[in-house]
């Protein structure tokens, strides 16, 4: 009888580091989860009871969006470095596309503006006036026409 291939070298390599432990449950056959991770058999189970307790991911993540921003609406943006600032700027680019995102997929419509979106609005509005002052001039423009 021939000898059975112990694998390739990069599965031989990872079964070093990761764990790969397929966990069939079937309460969850409409929803499947696959579990990847080092050693996290013994925690599957209290896992598996934040999600039902608490939500999916995306719903807690959605909270903490939901909470950084209400601090980010009280925040003196003056006070922030460059950096801060751009990490402020992406982190409520990112919360307004998952908003997005998820609408769309539940078919509902897009809010109204929020003021995470004015926000995003106004950052944009002076980075143009910083990288294009023709344009953001033109645009002052027009809203005083309003």
């Amino acid at each position: 009888m021939p000898q059975q291939n112990a694998g390739s070298p990069y599965d031989q390599l990872l079964r070093g580091w990761f764990d790969y432990l397929p966990i069939t449950n079937w309460q969850h056959a409409s929803s499947p989860q696959v579990n990847f991770g080092y050693n996290v058999a013994e925690d599957f189970q209290t896992e598996q009871k934040v999600l039902d307790t608490v939500g999916s991911y995306g719903k807690q993540l959605n909270r903490l969006f939901d909470m950084v921003s209400v601090l980010a609406a009280h925040l003196d943006r003056k006070l922030l470095t460059p950096e801060e600032t751009e990490f402020l700027a992406k982190f409520e680019s990112m919360a307004a596309e998952a908003d997005k995102t998820a609408a769309l997929a539940q078919n509902k419509p897009l809010h109204a503006l929020a003021d995470s979106d004015a926000s995003e609005m106004m950052r944009r509005i002076d980075a143009l006036a910083h990288s294009q002052p023709e344009r953001y001039e033109n645009l002052r423009h027009l809203v005083s026409l309003q």
